[in-house]
């Protein structure tokens, strides 16, 4: 099962960097798979579709603001999700939610769009883009999908537990 975790993961990257789509239909599949494998854990399923009710609120909650912000810029209702960000996008993240416990996601949330702006931005500089629009899901996909090898193959890092920084932190 995480072999295939890894292999839609890696998908996504590919069809996001090739034709800045990825088929629809990844990522409810992504989604399941998220859930039976971290259900498989010590939690049941009920309690980790309920620990995903928090990161999605938040995203709607950021999505929101971001919608607000834009349109306060406009003078004009802004529809984010029309040239500013990617179905893609939002529905890779709300799959996330259902592995990522809140403050994991947020963490995960937040550093992965810095690493990603960082990135895609000296690429620019270097010209070594030639688009404006960033493949935002498939790179956090290629980020996410590294982040799971390394908590599969290092018990100390558990992405599933809120705490595991902490725990890192006391050693």
């Amino acid at each position: 099962m995480k072999i295939a975790v890894i292999v839609i993961l890696v998908t996504m990257f590919i069809q996001d960097i090739k034709s800045r789509s990825i088929l629809w239909f990844l990522f409810p599949i992504l989604s399941v798979l998220l859930v039976v494998i971290r259900a498989s854990g010590s939690n049941s399923v009920k309690a980790v579709l309920l620990s995903a009710i928090t990161p999605i609120c938040c995203l709607v909650i950021i999505m929101g603001f971001t919608s607000l912000y834009f349109s306060a810029r406009k003078k004009a209702w802004v529809n984010i999700t029309g040239a500013l960000i990617g179905w893609a996008d939002i529905l890779f993240l709300v799959s996330v939610a259902f592995y990522l416990p809140s403050l994991n996601f947020m963490l995960f949330f937040i550093s992965s769009s810095i690493i990603i702006l960082f990135i895609w931005l000296g690429l620019s500089l270097l010209s070594l883009i030639k688009t404006k629009f960033i493949p935002f899901a498939g790179l956090q996909a290629l980020l996410f999908a590294g982040l799971l090898l390394v908590s599969w193959e290092c018990p100390e890092v558990r992405l599933n537990d809120d705490n595991w920084l902490f725990y890192l932190l006391q050693r």
